[in-house]
């Protein structure tokens, strides 16, 4: 995968599906639900950890995306 073919997701009308589809057709196998718990789980397990977890926890920054997170890292 280029760095190029991936950014150029962001453009597609459904980018993580796109972004998805490339992974798999070089063998690697990620669909669009393993990056979203893949978020979901990570934001969890931060604000569990945080004053024991629940509606108590301080305001994180949002959960990680990490198809953006990604994609970002391409471009530094």
């Amino acid at each position: 995968m280029t760095e190029k073919t991936n950014l150029r997701t962001r453009t597609d009308p459904n980018p993580i599906r796109a972004f998805c589809t490339i992974c798999r057709d070089r063998g690697y196998a990620i669909y669009e639900m393993d990056l979203a718990m893949a978020g979901e789980e990570f934001y969890a397990k931060i604000k569990r950890s945080t004053n024991g977890g629940g509606e108590n926890s301080p305001a994180l920054e949002g959960e990680d995306d990490f198809y953006e997170l990604f994609l970002a890292a391409l471009e530094i």
